[in-house]
């Protein structure tokens, strides 16, 4: 049985932090089609960014035999040598339930077939070079929001740096400044995209609130709570402007009866 299995990495993860590889599996009897979908994936400016590994399976029964860890995509044919796709999606719905199914054949009369399984996508083969990137668009960020959940991390977008995992406990707080996210953390500090309405919807809301239209503090990172400004753990204040001052003192009060808390 032939397995064969490529891995890139296109950044260098500090070790302190916890990396997602995307695993992306082909399941394809044409060897022809493995190397233009890989070449394909490749080349697209969503994966550029982010660890990933390809595994390539020729059939139904090869794929049924790995014992590697789960894939978070498949792209499978739906008519293969010793099986059906479609039938081999429902086994991967059982067994890998996270696993994003995409359909891509040369068989539309199986179109209606696929409603048999859960599935994320459907595509024939001569529309895959103008729709992978909205097909990645689609699958991958379900992919990363499944990751966050069964890990309990933060997936930061780093400048320079890709994309990383990192633990809520180690964030002191986020800044905005003009076009950038500065996250000051206990292991370093890094810079984002994103703004602070967007980081707001991913964070926690009972650990992580907004205190000035600049700031957003973790309170298990707090030391001091003045009425004007947090001193963070790290020795930093962070200032709360008069907008955000009562709800600020509501949220804080709420979560150190909650945490037990007692800060000096």
């Amino acid at each position: 049985m032939y397995l064969c299995k490529y891995t890139y990495t296109y950044e260098t993860i500090e070790e302190e932090n916890i990396v997602m590889t995307l695993r992306i599996g082909i399941c394809d009897s044409v060897d022809e089609w493995h190397e233009k979908l890989e070449g394909l994936l490749q080349r697209t400016e969503y994966l550029k960014e982010i660890q990933y590994e390809i595994e390539h399976f020729y059939g139904e029964k090869e794929l049924l035999q790995y014992s590697g860890e789960p894939m978070h995509l498949l792209f499978t044919d739906i008519v293969l040598k010793d099986g059906s796709g479609i039938a081999l999606a429902g086994r991967v719905n059982l067994v890998w339930p996270e696993c994003q199914v995409v359909y891509v054949t040369d068989e539309v009369s199986y179109a209606l077939d696929v409603y048999q399984t859960e599935h994320i996508y459907f595509m024939l083969k001569n529309q895959v070079e103008k729709r992978i990137e909205e097909v990645l668009n689609k699958t991958v960020d379900k992919v990363v929001l499944n990751f966050k959940k069964a890990n309990k991390r933060i997936l930061l977008s780093v400048i320079g740096k890709g994309q990383i995992l990192v633990s809520p406990e180690e964030i002191f707080y986020f800044e905005r400044r003009k076009r950038t996210t500065v996250v000051v953390t206990s292991v370093g500090i890094y810079e984002i995209r994103d703004r602070l309405d967007d980081l707001q919807k991913i964070l926690y809301p009972d650990e992580f609130i907004r205190c000035h239209i600049s700031y957003i503090v973790h309170l298990s990172g707090v030391r001091i709570f003045e009425e004007n400004a947090f001193l963070m753990k790290n020795g930093n204040w962070v200032p709360i402007s008069r907008s955000y001052t009562k709800i600020v003192k509501k949220l804080f009060t709420v979560w150190k009866m909650m945490n037990v808390l007692y800060v000096n």
